[in-house]
């Protein structure tokens, strides 16, 4: 698997651009399977202060914390 996939460098580039504040996904498995990759995504997002939502983890990644968070 590789970071080098469409749907992600298109996200990657609303993020860059100063578009984007809150990427939400239906599971981190969606970034990749490798904790490697996806740490490095993760990292990306947070540099450039935008948060990560969860569904299926349940949790809000952003460059303070990593916490969970209820429906």
């Amino acid at each position: 698997m590789t970071l080098d996939r469409p749907a992600l460098q298109e996200v990657m580039e609303a993020v860059l651009a100063g578009k984007v504040d809150v990427v939400l996904i239906s599971s981190l498995d969606r970034i990749g399977r490798d904790w490697g990759m996806t740490k490095q995504y993760i990292d990306l997002l947070t540099e450039h202060k935008v948060k990560l939502l969860c569904l299926r983890e349940r949790v809000s990644i952003d460059s303070s914390n990593f916490s969970p968070f209820s429906t």
